[in-house]
């Protein structure tokens, strides 16, 4: 840094440069900020509820997929203005069944869901909010 203000002070600098630095500057921190507006945000808790009636039966890794697609029935669509509360957001996860209790003679397996699910801006790809397969189900 004391590098870049001595040449500016000396005016080895152009103002071409000067102007480059500044934008580069200003981009670097509305980025930051919008990072920390989008950090302060929480993911709907219907969202959630799509989330575990939609990977219930599911396991794998999936990544970046657009929230938009767990309204199957279109219910939240904005029709006047085509807009879906969703449309911000995007789902990763890594979930596998594991079984718990193996089967005895008088009672079944038992298997449990684990892993994690993590929702992301969509246009910054911050990530929101996170919560472990237990905290869904």
């Amino acid at each position: 840094m004391a590098d870049i203000r001595n040449d500016i002070l000396t005016g080895t600098w152009t103002q071409k440069k000067l102007l480059a630095f500044r934008e580069a500057d200003a981009n670097r921190l509305q980025a930051l900020w919008k990072e920390s507006k989008v950090k302060e945000t929480e993911a709907p808790h219907a969202l959630w509820d799509a989330l575990a009636t939609k990977l219930n039966s599911e396991s794998g890794y999936r990544t970046d997929v657009s929230c938009v697609e767990l309204d199957s029935d279109g219910e939240l669509w904005h029709i006047a203005s085509s807009f879906h509360p969703w449309e911000n957001y995007m789902y990763t996860c890594d979930l596998n069944t594991a079984r718990t209790y193996r089967a005895t003679t008088s009672e079944p397996a038992e298997y449990e869901m684990e892993g994690w699910v993590r929702v992301d801006h969509a246009t910054t790809g911050v990530t929101i909010e996170e919560r472990c397969a237990s905290e869904l189900w």
